[in-house]
This record gives structure tokens, sequence and C-alpha cells, in this order.
């Protein structure tokens, strides 16, 4: 079987929330039911404001009404150390932060070190102008405690994401349209929902 994966990727930074479908092909184009099914680009982009693995093929789609991930600022620090309470409204387990790597000196999380993980792919790297990305699989409505040591006192752009398995409803035509000769790979159909922030470290002493 070729293997085509779907997702379903809600950007709710703004005030009005917009979303879109994207379909990651290893076989090049897409199959004409799915390329029918929703009105796809004729070229693959990247469906999240970070490079991902490969381009996809993207698509207009409906926001839902969901929650963003949460992140809460606890407390900030002289030297750029800055609390944290991430968690996912909507239950998503897997969850984190897209973060400047030149502004990101350490991660913890719960306590506990992490390393901070660059794209493991050259090209997306060198696209990305180097971000990191602190994840977690434990996230859920609970929320876990992160802590970042930030370099610099400037204001720091960040993307806060969550992620579950599975389209929404509305993406069931889309995902029987794939039909029985194209399987899902890797992570599987997700749908991801991300949101800007701007943290702003304190001024060392």
């Amino acid at each position: 079987p070729n293997k085509l994966r779907l997702d379903y990727v809600l950007d709710a930074s703004g005030k009005e929330p917009r979303a879109r479908w994207a379909a990651l092909s290893l076989g090049g184009a897409l199959p004409p039911a799915v390329e029918s099914a929703v009105r796809f680009e004729r070229r693959p982009v990247e469906p999240f404001p970070w490079p991902s693995w490969r381009p996809s093929f993207v698509a207009e789609a409906t926001p839902i009404r969901v929650p963003p991930p949460a992140l809460e600022i606890l407390h900030t620090a002289a030297g750029g150390t800055l609390r944290a309470r991430l968690s996912s409204p909507r239950g998503a387990l897997d969850a984190g932060l897209v973060v400047p790597s030149q502004r990101l000196r350490a991660a913890r999380v719960n306590g506990k070190p992490v390393r901070a993980v660059a794209s493991k792919n050259v090209i997306a790297a060198l696209r990305s102008g180097a971000l990191s990305h602190v994840v977690c699989h434990t996230t859920g409505k609970q929320g876990v405690d992160v802590e970042l040591e930030l370099i610099g006192d400037t204001p720091v752009d960040v993307f806060v994401w969550d992620s579950t398995d599975g389209l929404p409803e509305e993406g069931a035509g889309l995902a029987a349209a794939r039909g029985p000769e194209q399987v899902t790979f890797q992570q599987g159909d997700r749908t991801v929902v991300y949101t800007r922030r701007v943290l702003h470290p304190e001024r060392g002493r």
C-alpha cells in the first residue's frame, strides 16, 4: 500500500481560528479520490509555521470549536528563567513548545531535564532558522510544569501546540476517500491545534 497521512491543523492564534487539511503522501501526487474530496493546492507546502519532516498538500478546512493548548506563566526570574504550566484543555497527551534554538539554554519538564529536539531533517532545520521542540507525551488536562532557561532579555516568539490521534468528524469523508490502497504511517492521522505566544524573560541583574 502507498503511505498517505492526513492531519487536521487548527491555528488558534488570532481572534478567528483558521484550519486546513494536510495530506502527506510518500508516493508523490495525491490519489484522485482524495484530491477531489477537498480542494487541495497543487503544490505541497509546510502545514505548520515551523518546518515539518516533509511538505504536505493542504486545503482549507472549517475551524472546529476546541480550546487551544494553554501555557500559564507562573514565575519569571532574573537571568531568563521562566516557569510555566503547559496543559491541554481538550485532553491531548502530546503537547509541546517550539522555541528558537538560539534563545533556549535548557528546558525541564516536571523538574526533569529534557533535551530540546531540533529537526532531524537537515533541510528542515536550515529552513527553520534553528527551532527547538520541547515535547511532552503525558500532558493532558492536568498539565505539566515547564521550566525554560532563556538566553537574552528581549521577547521570545514561541508556538504552543497539542496533538490527538485521528481526525475530527468533518474529516470522515476525506479519510474514507483514501481507500484500501492508501495507509497512514508514523504517528497516524492527527488533529493538531497550535497558538502563538510571546514570552518576556526578566532582565538579568
